[in-house]
């Protein structure tokens, strides 16, 4: 029997939101792109150039990709953008409300949940991958 793109797309989500659910304690490091230590892009270039997909390597060009959705249609494996005092941030959405992210100095990658202080930050929702519904 044969996959659907749609199917095929869900596979690839759900590889992208495993994997990157298994770099959580992974330390932040500053312009990291790797399991030694990620920063915030660092680990949303990693997790998705793992799978042979190109996105830009900092949080603001990620903001600047094609493939906007409102967060009430994001899906698990589309890329969060906030907008913070003078940074951008951005992570990886793993449905119901939550990402992986790598967020400051001396911390690590950990799962956050999308809370008022999160969402008043969040400027984009990118997915890479058409609407199927």
């Amino acid at each position: 029997m044969r996959t659907t793109p749609e199917q095929e797309q869900w596979v690839l989500r759900r590889q992208i939101v495993e994997l990157a659910a298994n770099l959580v304690g992974i330390p932040y490091r500053f312009g990291g792109v790797d399991i030694d230590g990620f920063d915030c892009s660092g680990l949303v270039f990693y997790v998705f150039d793992c799978f042979g997909i190109r996105v830009p390597r900092n949080a603001r060009e990620q903001g600047r990709m094609a493939g906007s959705v409102k967060l009430k249609h994001a899906a698990p494996g589309d890329i969060l953008v906030f907008k913070l005092a003078q940074t951008w941030h951005s992570a990886i959405y793993m449905g119901t409300g939550r990402f992986v992210h790598a967020p400051a100095a001396g911390g690590w990658v950990h799962f956050e949940n999308l809370n008022e202080y999160w969402l008043s930050r969040l400027r984009q929702v990118k997915t890479l991958w058409p609407r199927t519904r």
